[in-house]
């Protein structure tokens, strides 16, 4: 009778692990539709994916920890703030309160979550950095087809390859940057940054080498500062001097190259006070407008409405968040941000480390409204407040 209690408890076991391994991957298998690769464009939900990380954190949801539930509670009166200001429907407020859910996910499973998408995005970069080299370096003309962008506003189509997807212009053909899945380099960029830096920037580990090389092929100006940053701050000094040694000898080989000319080193030019490769703000005359707008009664509470994109059209600049939203609540954000993180690291290196995760993702790609940006926001206090043996720093 023993034995058989003991057999029923330990498939018991079995079966609940099997179950929760399924959640696992299902969440995170979302967050990489989430992401918006071309073969979903126009054709999945995403309040559908939303939902379904939504229900699968309240199932695996924590409530004993009281600065996550204030934390929360905040969350959630500044998204219906938004969802007030953008004048959002029911399904548009749902949508935003799923965003709010991550915040309750148990962090352990929140962390296994985090480590699949890895998994998923370093895996599926594979083939499309394989494709990526066949087409734009050897010149192999792959069957493809066009596709409309999926951001309308955009006025070129893209050219769909098996696994990859590159925009129809003619600079794309000449000096291509690796898009991946994705409609814009930077994307790519943005992600394998946050990746790798939530990870320790480990490129010991052979899941961290494909999101290395898909994001040095984006020629991403965020990832290129994330890495430079990371390196020389937080990396200890004696691989600072292999870093430096390799930027001199590739600006030194390389200063006459057109592409890492174009993508890299003008980029670093400054302009006007500003780099020149820091090109959040599509319209000229935006600049000029923002400054108007700041002088008004509405840089407090902002316009709402997406107005921003009638101003910035085109443009992902955490100006717009002001413009739409108001100061007032943008510093919210990031007021909090430093409070939880504080909470968690107090002064530690990982303090830092994380408020420029954040700060770089909330400046480079600005969509607090979308779950997925979101969750880059979110999900690597997880590693970094207790990172896994696979991806400890480099010492």
């Amino acid at each position: 009778m023993n034995e058989s209690n003991e057999t029923s408890f330990l498939n018991a076991d079995l079966l609940n692990s099997t179950f929760k391994d399924v959640e696992v991957y299902l969440f995170a298998f979302c967050i990489f539709l989430l992401s918006s690769p071309y073969f979903v464009w126009n054709l999945v939900s995403p309040l559908l994916l939303v939902s379904i990380c939504s229900l699968l954190s309240f199932k695996n949801i924590k409530l004993n920890s009281p600065l996550n539930n204030i934390f929360f509670i905040v969350f959630v009166f500044f998204y219906f703030y938004i969802a007030y200001k953008d004048k959002s429907n029911l399904f548009g407020i749902i949508h935003l309160m799923g965003i709010c859910t991550i915040l309750l996910t148990n962090e352990e499973f929140l962390k296994k979550v985090l480590t699949s998408y890895i998994f998923i995005f370093s895996i599926t970069l594979v083939p499309s950095i394989l494709v990526f080299l066949i087409v734009y370096f050897l010149r192999v003309d792959l069957p493809h087809s066009d596709i409309e962008a999926l951001n309308l506003e955009k006025w070129y189509d893209y050219v769909r390859y098996p696994f990859l997807v590159q925009p129809n212009q003619i600079i794309d053909q000449f000096l291509p940057r690796f898009c991946g899945y994705y409609d814009e380099p930077g994307v790519v960029g943005t992600i394998a940054g946050v990746i790798l830096l939530s990870s320790g920037f480990n490129l010991r580990k052979k899941i961290n080498i494909p999101i290395f090389i898909a994001g040095v092929l984006s020629f991403s100006f965020a990832f290129i500062i994330m890495v430079l940053v990371y390196g020389f701050i937080f990396i200890r000094s004696k691989y600072k001097i292999f870093i430096a040694i390799g930027i001199l000898g590739i600006v030194i080989l390389f200063s006459e190259n057109e592409l890492l000319d174009s993508y890299v080193f003008s980029r670093f030019q400054v302009e006007n006070g500003q780099l020149t490769g820091d090109n959040r703000e599509a319209d000229e005359d935006f600049k000029g407008w923002y400054k108007e707008f700041s002088n008004t009664n509405d840089y407090y509470l902002g316009l709402g409405g997406n107005t921003s994109q009638t101003f910035n059209s085109g443009g992902a600049s955490y100006k717009n968040m002001v413009v739409d939203y108001g100061i007032i609540s943008v510093s919210i954000i990031g007021i909090m941000l430093i409070v939880f993180a504080f909470s968690k690291f107090r002064f530690k290196k990982e303090f830092f480390i994380y408020l420029f995760i954040a700060f770089s993702v909330l400046y480079q790609r600005p969509f607090i409204t979308m779950y997925f940006y979101m969750f880059l926001i979110f999900s690597p206090l997880v590693f970094l407040s207790k990172p896994q043996e696979e991806y400890q720093e480099l010492n």
